[in-house]
């Protein structure tokens, strides 16, 4: 059974929620080739944050929380605000529980795992981290995303 979930409503999804940000199953052990950042050292939720404050952009680190995509990744990300726009930040307890994850993801991102979304997602990758934005393909955060991880891996 495939889940359609409208973009509008997930804005109300995120409430904050306590937690660790490595919860849940880790996804399939198929072999995805990671994204490359163009930093080659980030890895986790610090080096993220680590590389866009170093970069120049305001970055602030907000709260586990349950996500737009949550029927696809089944788990929750940590929501981090990058030069005021929103990017949900999804680390896996390893590599490859991560790389599992984005084999479950389609090209356009349109399809996670069983989940089928009507959205405009950018989803970039590197070690245990996906990270996801939903928003302006023009957006300085969209840039600011190009520069360090590279081109998305799924997408429009």
């Amino acid at each position: 059974m495939k889940i359609v979930v409208v973009v509008a409503g997930l804005a109300l999804l995120t409430a904050s929620c306590t937690g660790d940000s490595s919860l849940t199953q880790p996804g399939s052990s198929q072999s995805v080739p990671p994204a490359t950042p163009s930093s080659g050292s980030v890895t986790d939720i610090q080096s993220f944050v680590s590389a866009m404050e170093a970069g120049g952009h305001k970055v602030k680190v907000g709260p586990v929380v349950i996500p737009p995509g949550y029927g696809g990744f089944g788990r929750r990300a940590r929501k981090i605000t990058v030069d005021g726009y929103d990017v949900w930040v999804f680390q896996f307890p390893t590599v490859s529980a991560s790389r599992g994850m984005r084999s479950q993801i389609s090209d356009d991102g349109q399809r996670i795992g069983d989940a089928t979304f009507v959205w405009n997602p950018h989803i970039y990758g590197s070690g245990r981290l996906i990270v996801l934005y939903v928003g302006n393909r023009a957006s300085t955060t969209r840039d600011a995303l190009d520069e360090l991880f590279g081109k998305q891996f799924a997408g429009v």
